[in-house]
């Protein structure tokens, strides 16, 4: 009989497990901002499929094997031993219940942000408290680790830090407590009667709304006083006395997506009929704004859900004004400021001259407010089935919209193959053959016209562009035209009838204005060979980075094991003038629950990938600013005998502007060069190296190539990124800190000089300077 059985039989023998407990909001002082709560294991946690998914055998393999990951990171046994007392706390503390609780949001100087962690350990304390002994006595002898001793009311503490600002940690009966910040243990361990969390009305009325603080089988709880937290970031971070649109980004921003009314967001995550309810309430007044007013459409029906068909293997569904929402992006641009405004009036009117119609009373006006976006293999299987389509309002005036756009994007495209001069002639002698096939194409599907754009190339094949089709009030659109015609010639039943669909949606609200369905079974067994292969591929390269010993675990597992404790999810989203509700049931935890969790993922993809190209892009625009002022530096050496320009200066009084020596990666203003005094206002990012002591002679340096001319402040970068760098040669190339410096001592060598106050090659700032 194995270890895991054993522990089964004493459970039993002992009797169950503690039902899971509350958030101890009886500690917490009421003007807490934000806190967490896990309700810890209980036998109805670990008969959940979440539960099992946790507790299976493949699940204790991987984190196994991450921790032996992290290990083999580490060389020094210290480091080793720290891991270990600390993965073992963790262990015990995640099957306690847990709270975390961001207190309050002090400044700098007094102590910076106040946060508390409690750990309800009951029988655990003494496992706990003697893994972190022995992490406390893994360095005994640097005095920064060694805790001393404190007393807060009648409770005995310990603290590590400094004193304005400490780290106090200690037990208060069987529950560990570690809080940051002056007064923030006091305020834990010595609560103020009728002041604390508990008795927070604003608390108490967020928390009933998702269920109530001691509702069925809670699992997970969140609570974010958004106001109280938004006042004491702002009293921070922002100037007084902005008002003017483009002083106050953070204001502008929440003005723009209609956030500025949120006061309180709560969250509960309860386990009901083995699966995991999540439920996500946003307390707003109405009439919403900006994007929030997408939220608080009419209610689906079932004659809008009969679009999805039953095996779609994902399907967003939303009732969604179009004209609204324009007037609600162009009052969110308002926030912005005039100029704004005036950029966006501009773009849309020359769109609307160039097709002769309004985009709001002609285009918008014309479609209906039910959306869908949905994959299936009815619909052309994984990827190439994904198809969007939108309730129409006026078929004829939606088609000669269509057909304008159609003819404009033909003709782009035709006068591209034919050449202008041709184009013109034959739009005048339309009989006039010109041999080049029309990019739009119709494909006739019934008494469906589908229509689609297609791309002729050199070669064999050919790019086909989106295609469309309004046909029986609705208008349709897709990759490929095959997706549309296999959609209108399905049979299928819809997604209403599949089982697993009316088993998990009569878990949520009744009236919905937005709906998302994700058969994630059905999903994994598609894209499987797809996760067999990055995850082969991910473990590996963890492997040999880490330099682990170990016989890794096969991630991910067979399909039957990764499959077994997953079931598909329902999600949706319901408003009211008191603000908007989020439900989602499925078998685990969403990161987001209900239809927000589409988009949102989508971002978390999207936005660091964005991110790094706009990070790129700019790393290119430096880089050609030094192969400018490497060119410039040819140029003036042409006039003054070969001589090198002695500095920055020299270079924008022989005729280059002072925009050329400003990085986009640090953000800062281009200096200004007064031309009456002949001196340079401002900084710049690139420090030129002087080699006009040479004279003539500098055209003999050795190795032109590898001798350095210039270089981007480091500070601009990140640690570990590559710095730009010019070459004598005028190439430019990227470098690393280490390389640098000794680029720039070799530099000195052949008789090169720094400017005074020139950055050393290891100048690190804050990112947020370097913008």
């Amino acid at each position: 009989m194995t270890a895991r059985y054993l522990l089964a039989l004493l459970a039993l023998l002992m009797g169950p497990m503690p039902a899971p407990a509350e958030m101890p909001a009886d500690r917490l002082p009421g003007e807490t901002r934000l806190c967490l709560h896990w309700a810890g294991r209980s036998l109805t946690f670990d008969g959940s499929m979440f539960g099992q998914m946790l507790n299976d055998p493949n699940a204790e393999r991987v984190m196994t094997f991450v921790k032996d990951l992290i290990a083999a990171e580490m060389h020094s046994p210290m480091d080793k031993a720290v891991l270990k007392h600390a993965w073992a706390m963790g262990d015990i503390a995640w099957q306690r219940p847990v709270t975390a609780a961001l207190v309050d949001v002090g400044k700098p100087e007094a102590g910076a942000l106040k946060l508390a962690l409690l750990i309800d350990l009951d029988k655990d304390r003494e496992a706990f408290d003697k893994q972190l002994e022995q992490l406390l006595n893994v360095d005994p002898d640097n005095p920064d680790t060694q805790p001393r001793q404190a007393t807060i009311g009648q409770v005995s503490a310990r603290q590590i830090g400094p004193e304005q600002s400490p780290i106090t940690f200690g037990y208060i009966g069987s529950t560990f407590f570690l809080t940051t910040g002056m007064g923030t243990a006091e305020a834990i361990v010595q609560p103020v009667e009728g002041k604390t969390l508990a008795t927070n009305e604003t608390y108490l009325t967020a928390l009933k709304q998702v269920g109530g603080v001691n509702g069925e089988a809670l699992q997970m709880l969140a609570y974010v006083d958004v106001k109280r937290l938004a006042d004491s970031v702002a009293a921070l971070y922002e100037k007084p006395g902005q008002t003017e649109p483009g002083e106050n980004p953070r204001a502008d921003v929440a003005k723009a997506v209609g956030a500025c009314g949120v006061t309180t967001i709560a969250g509960s995550w309860r386990i009901v009929d083995k699966g995991l309810l999540g439920t996500l309430r946003v307390s707003t007044p109405g009439p919403h704004k900006g994007l929030m007013s997408l939220f608080d459409g009419a209610p689906l029906t079932e004659a809008d859900l009969a679009t999805i068909p039953v095996d779609a293997d994902f399907a967003l569904l939303a009732n969604v004004e179009p004209t609204r929402m324009f007037d609600e992006i162009r009052r969110g641009v308002t926030t912005f400021g005039e100029d704004a405004v005036k950029d966006f009036d501009a773009n849309v009117a020359a769109m609307e001259k160039v097709f002769e119609m309004s985009l709001k009373d002609d285009m918008l006006a014309s479609l209906g407010d039910t959306w869908t976006l949905s994959m299936a293999d009815s619909q052309g299987g994984r990827l190439t089935g994904l198809m969007l389509s939108v309730e129409v309002r006026d078929e004829t005036k939606l088609n000669t919209l269509l057909d304008k756009f159609a003819g404009f994007a033909s003709g782009m495209i035709m006068a591209r193959q034919m050449g202008p001069r041709q184009y013109a002639e034959d739009r005048q002698q339309p009989d006039s053959p010109s041999g080049v096939a029309p990019p739009i194409q119709s494909l006739q599907v019934g008494a469906a016209t589908v229509r689609y754009m297609r791309i002729p190339g050199e070669g064999p094949g050919m790019v086909v562009l989106p295609a469309w089709c309004v046909h029986e009030g609705r208008l349709y659109l897709a990759g490929w035209p095959q997706t549309i015609a296999s959609a209108l010639q399905s049979e299928t039943k819809p997604l209403a009838t599949h089982p697993d669909y009316k088993r998990l949606r009569s878990k949520l609200l009744a009236k919905p204005s937005i709906l998302t369905w994700t058969n994630s079974p059905q999903m994994i067994r598609k894209f499987y060979p797809l996760y067999v292969i990055a995850g082969t591929t991910l473990t590996n390269l963890a492997v040999n980075e880490s330099g682990y010993q170990g016989v890794p675990p096969l991630w991910p597992s067979g399909l039957p094991e990764l499959t077994k404790f997953i079931w598909p999810s329902v999600s949706v989203i319901a408003a009211d003038d008191a603000g908007i509700t989020v439900q989602s049931y499925s078998s685990g935890p969403t990161l987001l629950p209900g239809g927000v969790a589409v988009p949102a993922a989508s971002a978390a993809i999207l936005l660091p990938a964005l991110n790094n190209a706009r990070e790129e892009a700019k790393k290119a625009v430096s880089a050609a600013n030094l192969n400018g002022i490497g060119k410039s530096c040819v140029l003036y050496q042409a006039d003054h005998g070969d001589a090198f320009p002695p500095d920055v200066e020299a270079l924008i009084a022989y005729g280059y502007g002072a925009k050329l020596f400003v990085s986009p990666l640090s953000g800062r203003p281009a200096p200004v060069w007064d031309h009456e005094n002949r001196t340079l206002k401002g900084e710049v990012d690139y420090i030129l190296i002087d080699y006009s002591s040479l004279g003539s002679k500098a055209g003999n340096l050795p190795s032109p190539s590898q001798t350095l001319l210039a270089y981007e402040r480091p500070e601009n970068y990140r640690p570990g990124e590559e710095i730009n760098a010019l070459f004598v040669d005028s190439h430019v190339s990227t470098v690393s800190r280490a390389e640098l410096a000794k680029l720039i001592e070799a530099a000195k060598k052949a008789g090169g000089t720094l400017p005074e106050n020139a950055p050393e090659p290891n100048t690190q700032a804050p990112r947020e300077q370097r913008r």
